[in-house]
């Protein structure tokens, strides 16, 4: 009689113990799963520094304070620049460097961060928009996914790419790279570059990069139109400048309508002389010009 009852013991204590290991287990799993499922570029930090480190640090990107971005430059088409990183910068987006460049939906871009430094651990996130963090949506990211440019080194890893990410929409998006956990072996600023390919630096299609051009975001109407007075004459590009810019500037400048309506005048008598518009044309921007409440 006693067998019977000892085996019911060791069998109940042995399904006791199931259960208790299957609950702790349980517990674990909501906190694991909750970061795993969130990005590859968060289950990189997760495989570098461990979950718990990893959850810290997802928390600090997500910081949504305000603090202002300085931007290093604009990303254009196949042009290598060239940045240095707050060494061992981890996640703070405080010490990373911004770069913008603008995008059009559908475009399908790439950028690629290769440490110069061979100490650095570089990081790299994309977002839509500009300004300061408040401004930022977080796309994507990439980290120790794209071969090494040096022998391993001070916690270097990989260096980042991002392959082949469509843009959702038509707008100015941000890149951030910092340093991860390299420069333990040194200190100073550690040295990257970066470069983009598949976006465009001219944003409104005047054969002018955004970053030489005096109006990036040129008034394209097909007239010259002041005010809601429609001349009906061509709004022609003049050295990355539609007319309508240029007299944008007029109304931007003008202390007073007289001003306004004397700058104009210069103007249009200089596209006569040059040739873009007749005399004709020169008449209606000039009246167009005269009956506008600017400024």
């Amino acid at each position: 009689m006693r067998t019977p009852r000892k085996l019911f013991l060791i069998i109940s204590c042995l399904a006791l113990f199931i259960f208790s290991c299957t609950e702790e287990k349980n517990t674990q799993l909501p906190e694991d799963a909750n970061l795993t499922t969130t990005s590859d570029f968060e289950q990189s930090l997760i495989n570098k520094v461990g979950s718990e480190t990893a959850t810290q640090l997802i928390e600090d990107l997500n910081d949504s304070a305000r603090f202002p971005i300085n931007y290093d430059g604009q990303l254009c088409p196949d042009a290598v620049n060239f940045g240095e990183a707050v060494y061992r910068g981890f996640s703070n987006l405080n010490n990373a460097d911004f770069w913008y460049f603008n995008g059009s939906a559908g475009d399908v871009v790439s950028i690629q961060v290769d440490r110069v430094s061979c100490e650095m651990d570089p990081v790299m996130r994309l977002y839509l928009g500009s300004g300061d963090t408040s401004s930022l949506s977080y796309l994507t990211g990439a980290d120790d996914n794209n071969g090494q440019a040096c022998a391993p080194a001070c916690y270097s890893f990989a260096d980042p790419k991002i392959n082949g990410y469509v843009l959702p929409v038509t707008a100015v998006y941000t890149v951030a790279i910092w340093d991860f956990a390299g420069g333990f072996c040194t200190s100073g600023p550690q040295a990257y570059s970066v470069v983009v390919t598949g976006n465009s630096c001219d944003a409104d299609g005047d054969g002018c990069n955004d970053d030489v051009d005096p109006h990036p975001n040129s008034n394209v109407d097909p007239t010259v139109n002041i005010d809601g007075c429609d001349s009906g004459v061509d709004n022609v590009f003049i050295d990355c400048s539609s007319l309508n810019d240029l007299i944008g500037d007029c109304a931007a400048a003008a202390a007073n309508h007289g001003d306004f309506v004397s700058c104009v005048a210069h103007l249009a008598n200089e596209w006569k002389n040059a040739g873009l518009i007749s005399g004709r044309d020169k008449g209606k921007i000039q009246s167009c010009a005269a009956r506008a409440d600017i400024p």
